[in-house]
């Protein structure tokens, strides 16, 4: 599997789509792989699952669409964040998750 990167309305987004793991499972993967040093509590709407972690002070924001399809995404918080060095750190991450994969 390999992930996308997308531009959603100025937001660079990495995108995991036609994924077999569960949000658990995926989960599960971050923390085993990225550790990270802070994650929030799973907010659950009737669209989407996610939560925010922080890794070496990048704010990630996670989330999975209720879509059909299932899909998982990754952005720098705050929204719009487009800072280089971070999204670098962030590309670092998701090239170890794809691995995983």
């Amino acid at each position: 599997m390999k992930y996308e990167v997308e531009n959603w309305n100025a937001r660079t987004v990495f995108v995991f789509r036609e994924c077999l793991k569960t949000f658990e499972e995926f989960s599960e993967i971050i923390d085993r792989i990225i550790k990270p040093d802070y994650k929030s509590r799973i907010e659950i709407t009737s669209w989407t699952e996610s939560f925010t972690f922080t890794k070496d002070e990048v704010k990630i924001y996670f989330e999975n669409f209720y879509d059909g399809d299932v899909s998982y995404s990754f952005e720098l918080l705050p929204f719009g964040n487009n800072d280089e060095f971070s999204l670098a750190k962030l590309k670092l991450m998701m090239d170890s998750i794809n691995n995983l994969l």
